[in-house]
């Protein structure tokens, strides 16, 4: 086998990679097409992916903004939740009274007691067959 040969960096190669950069395209596929590991690629083309990630971002502020000068929010909203760096999380948050520790009692089953914060009732049959 021997020694793996050293790749070599070509500008038509830099230029798609900074194309798929600007698409949002990730690292890995980036990497798959032009025939790399992923980590070799991030090495030899760092300055590509950057300066595409840049233009991809340019790209997509002037739509957005665009779309808010037209009154279109529902579009933009929706250009921005369908973009593979917006990242919309909903987290929910449990506190007792007050924002004080959830008081449990220890002699029910986990789902009586989470049943019991979330004021839902338990039929005897439910809850058994969870214990």
């Amino acid at each position: 086998m021997g020694r793996p040969r050293k790749y070599r960096y070509t500008k038509a190669t830099a230029e798609k990679v900074r194309s798929m950069a600007a698409l949002k395209m990730s690292i890995a596929s980036i990497a798959d097409v032009i025939g790399l590991p992923p980590k070799t690629a991030s090495r030899y083309y760092a300055k590509e992916l950057a300066e595409g990630r840049a233009l991809g971002q340019q790209a997509a502020s002037s739509v957005i903004m665009s779309l808010i000068g037209n009154n279109d929010f529902q579009a933009a909203k929706f250009y921005l939740e369908t973009s593979p760096e917006w990242n919309k999380k909903n987290v929910t948050e449990l506190s007792g009274p007050d924002g004080g520790p959830i008081e449990v009692d220890q002699n029910g089953s986990a789902v009586d007691m989470l049943a019991q914060m979330l004021g839902l009732e338990m039929g005897e049959d439910e809850s058994s067959d969870k214990e």
